[in-house]
C-alpha cells in the first residue's frame, strides 16, 4: 500500500472515532514523541507529544513495580476543567517490535464522555493498520516508522 493511502486511512480512522464520541482529538505517536497520525485540535502541541508516551511508561513502570499490576492497557488522566486524556499502548502488552517503536493512541474528550467501547475499537483497526509496518511486512514504510525514523 502507497505511504498516502496508508496514512490517509490511519487518519480516516480516527476522523471517524471523532465524530462517533465526540472527542476533542486524536492521534497516534510513537514512544519518542513522533506523531504517525492525528485528527482534531484538542491534544495541545507538538511539545506535548513526547510526554505522552512518557506519561503512560512512568504509570506502568510505577504500577508494576508499586503495585504488581502487569496488563495495564490504557493511562486515564482525568481534569475536570481540560477534560479526560486516555492513552492506550497499540503494541500487544505496551511493547516494541524488533522492527518498529511502540506506538500509541491518545484521546482527548470532555470529562464526561465515555470511550473504552469507541477506543477498543479503534486500538483493534489500528493495529491491523500498523501490523505491516511495525512488523517489517510494508513495502514501502509509513513516514520511515519501520526504519526507526
Amino acid at each position: 500500500m502507497a505511504k498516502r493511502g496508508h496514512q490517509r486511512q490511519l487518519d480516516d480512522e480516527l476522523r471517524a472515532t471523532n465524530l462517533v464520541g465526540r472527542y476533542r482529538g486524536s492521534l497516534v505517536c510513537t514512544e519518542q514523541g513522533l506523531l504517525v497520525a492525528s485528527d482534531g485540535d484538542g491534544l495541545g502541541d507538538d511539545e506535548a507529544l513526547a510526554g505522552f508516551a512518557s506519561l503512560f511508561d512512568e504509570i506502568v513502570g510505577r504500577g508494576r513495580r508499586d503495585l504488581d499490576l502487569r496488563g495495564i492497557d490504557e493511562v486515564t488522566v482525568l481534569d475536570r476543567h481540560a477534560g479526560r486524556l486516555v492513552i492506550r499502548p497499540l503494541g500487544l502488552e505496551a511493547t516494541a517490535t524488533p522492527h518498529g517503536p511502540r506506538m500509541f493512541l491518545v484521546v482527548a474528550m470532555e470529562a464526561d464522555a465515555s470511550w473504552r467501547r469507541n477506543t477498543n475499537r479503534l486500538v483493534a483497526r489500528l493495529r491491523e493498520l500498523l501490523a505491516p509496518i511495525v512488523n517489517g511486512e510494508a513495502s514501502e514504510p509509513a513516514a520511515g516508522l519501520a526504519q526507526g525514523g
